[in-house]
């Protein structure tokens, strides 16, 4: 069932507020659309108090009604709100503004609600979302009642921005992946320098921001909030050099159920979107003494960037999923996705049944499109790649020469 649920606040951190409100409502309700942030005077007979912070949210949910609003009264008490003074200032409330056709009169539940007509602050941001609903009780159409409603005292103050840190946060209660212990930041230098410094098996560190993010050679990864960072460590396996690989097929493999086309990877572990860089992947073995303990993965996937959030001289490489898509995704969703395709190719990793993965590879992927850097002698030599032969293995061509097989482990 479709519903439609006004979110206000005006008691600091208003923003805030809002924004753990949606974050908490994710736990009981698919979140569809979010609508800009709108400034909005106080409505009703208390005028003397701050400033409203206001959007709409629509969402999905199996949940009757009467089962519904309890939630919400909850998650309300939840983010700090008081029983005040009707109309009177609040950290945060949340009205059920339509619940598909239903059309509900009781006391203490009143579907579609009664002044919503009135109020610009629902109406404005209402219409922003979807421009088709109509209000199943008089059949009024949102395009008539947007044009009749008074409009003043209602101001845009953010679109993107506050969207994007919506879909930006982290639900931990949302997060799907079994056997890990999961640890979550605002803010780290690097998640794979803390995972490596403090090792242990079945651990997944994610951070919204990374100081010092960083990639294969050290090299800087872009790395403020909207993009999703995060390392993890595995078990050792028989032949550690594909766990890049397969750690950046998997992401591809959640970007093509994501609806994205024109994803490459390229050897040995970056994942393009239109021949931009998306992705980045780092691997490095854990060893205690001569013995390996496990592997640790880092992973940077640019998700909610907006060009304004790269350097200018970025731009010509660097591509994020909401520039090639104008879509926003939330963080949680995609570590799930991430972590059940990733179990599932490492598995079949283990069994040695990979013919499917080097077939999509080679051929879906185009990890052999462009020529890669080889050592042979400790010496870097351009080569082109032909085939897998295995998980251990490629088969590679210099220019006008004899093929050869090398070691995958012998790509720096």
């Amino acid at each position: 069932m479709i519903v439609y649920l006004s979110i206000g606040s005006n008691i600091e951190p208003k923003r805030e507020n809002i924004i753990n409100a949606i974050k908490l409502i994710r736990e009981i309700a698919e979140v569809k659309e979010v609508s800009s942030l709108y400034e909005t005077e106080p409505w009703g007979t208390m005028k003397n108090q701050d400033n409203f912070y206001n959007i709409i949210l629509k969402c999905e949910t199996n949940f009757e009604p009467e089962i519904f609003i309890k939630f919400l009264k909850e998650i309300e008490k939840k983010i700090g709100r008081v029983e005040g003074m009707k109309w009177g200032p609040r950290e945060i409330d949340i009205d059920i503004i339509l619940y598909e056709d239903r059309i509900i009169n009781r006391s203490d539940l009143t579907i579609p609600h009664k002044y919503f007509q009135e109020r610009g602050f629902v109406v404005i941001p209402l219409y922003e979302v979807d421009k088709i609903i109509v209000n199943p009780l008089n059949r009024n159409k949102i395009s008539e009642i947007y044009e009749k409603v008074d409009k003043k005292g209602v101001k845009k103050i953010e679109d993107y921005s506050f969207k994007k840190d919506v879909y930006s946060e982290i639900n931990e209660n949302l997060l799907k992946i079994e056997n890990l212990k999961i640890s979550i930041y605002d803010e780290i230098d690097s998640t794979q320098k803390y995972l490596m410094e403090n090792f242990e098996l079945n651990k997944l560190i994610i951070s919204k921001v990374q100081k010092r993010g960083h990639g294969r050679k050290n090299n800087e990864w872009l790395s403020e909030k909207g993009g999703l960072y995060f390392s993890f460590s595995v078990e050792p396996i028989e032949y550690i050099y594909f766990l890049p690989i397969l750690t950046s097929y998997s992401i591809g493999k959640v970007l093509k159920k994501s609806n994205f086309n024109s994803v490459k990877i390229k050897i040995p572990n970056d994942v393009y979107l239109n021949n931009k860089k998306v992705c980045g992947v780092i691997s490095e073995s854990y060893f205690k003494g001569d013995k390996l303990l496990g592997e640790g993965i880092g992973v940077g996937l640019n998700v909610n960037q907006n060009i304004d959030d790269f350097p200018n001289e970025y731009l010509d490489r660097l591509t994020s999923l909401f520039i090639e898509s104008k879509k926003l995704f939330f963080l949680d969703n995609i570590v799930n996705l991430f972590f059940d395709e990733f179990k599932n190719n490492l598995d079949s990793l283990i069994k040695k049944d990979i013919k499917k993965i080097l077939d999509e590879l080679t051929k879906d992927f185009k990890i052999f499109e462009e020529p890669f850097y080889i050592l042979i002698n400790n010496k870097k030599e351009k080569v082109y790649g032909e085939k897998f032969i295995d998980d251990k293995t490629i088969y590679v061509k210099k220019e006008d020469k004899e093929g050869f097989e090398i070691p995958l482990h012998s790509i720096p």
